[in-house]
């Protein structure tokens, strides 16, 4: 195997990559995932495939983390690592009655009732039911409902994490970490919940204001290879703060009623793709 290796790291020209975090026949199945995944000349490369991140926020839960990125030309059969990341470790929160802090230091409140579409990516769809308070006074968001890789995940206010429905419905324990497939997970400790792929860290966190009020807390951090790795951009409330730009928001970017959704497991990704559709990228599917 390592012969292998010796003859086929030149063709990438990726110094600094080892031979045992590559396999037999990867140039393949970058140059076919490019062409028949995102329809483009786009390739991730990942250092260190196999490789645990060791990044302190990471460290409660195995992560693959990114690092570098790549993209391939046809016509000389070279490689690019100049391509620009979109939104690498940036932070949005939704918090609160509730307040949303974009990832670009924008802050606003969205006080609707419903249910409301807060981030949106490949692989991933999250949820949010925002209830007024018992006085009317406040409204926050009592519910999060996730969809992972086509699983379904219920977070309420009194702490109780459920993954799947019906028959098949499991409550997660205090502690525990379950794989949600492709690289993805979910872990509890107490109250706070997080969840985790490639791109996103996620960490839900159980609140009550003065009056007894129970609510939960959303922040969502991108990690160092940003939100474009799988090819699509992310939306949501907070998802379109993840972009290019730097432009601080006062208010969402679209009207309040084109990110409300009929259930908290629905989704509405904009070039149709079902949240648990990542079966055509070869790098998902190794970590779980």
């Amino acid at each position: 195997m390592a012969m292998m290796y010796s003859n086929f790291m030149p063709s990438f020209g990726l110094a600094g990559y080892s031979t045992d975090s590559l396999f037999s026949g990867y140039n393949n199945q970058l140059k076919n995932f490019s062409s028949n995944y995102l329809g483009r000349n786009y390739i991730d490369n990942y250092t260190g495939v196999n490789r645990l991140s060791s990044s302190s926020n990471d460290a409660f839960t195995p992560s693959y983390t990114p690092t570098r990125i790549s993209t391939y030309s046809n016509s000389d059969n070279s490689y690019d690592n100049s391509t620009t990341l979109v939104a690498p470790n940036e932070h949005a929160r939704l918090w609160g009655d509730p307040h949303i802090d974009d990832a670009d230091g924008g802050k606003y409140d969205f006080q609707h009732e419903g249910i409301f579409s807060l981030l949106e990516d490949k692989g991933l769809s999250v949820n949010g039911n925002l209830e007024k308070s018992e006085d009317g006074k406040s409204t926050y968001m009592t519910e999060a409902g996730l969809v992972v890789n086509g699983k379904q995940v219920h977070i309420d206010t009194d702490g109780t994490v459920t993954l799947g429905t019906g028959a098949n419905a499991y409550e997660l324990e205090d502690g525990e970490t379950r794989q949600l497939g492709k690289g993805s997970y979910i872990t509890r400790d107490g109250d706070l919940v997080r969840v985790g792929n490639s791109e996103y860290k996620l960490e839900f966190q159980t609140n009550q204001d003065d009056n007894g009020n129970a609510y939960i807390n959303l922040d969502a951090y991108t990690k160092d290879g940003g939100v474009y790795l799988d090819g699509m951009n992310p939306t949501g409330l907070l998802g379109e703060t993840f972009d290019k730009g730097s432009t601080a928001r006062t208010k969402p970017k679209l009207d309040p009623s084109d990110y409300e959704r009929d259930s908290l497991f629905a989704y509405d990704q904009p070039d149709g793709t079902d949240p648990g559709n990542c079966d055509g990228n070869p790098f998902f599917g190794t970590f779980g």
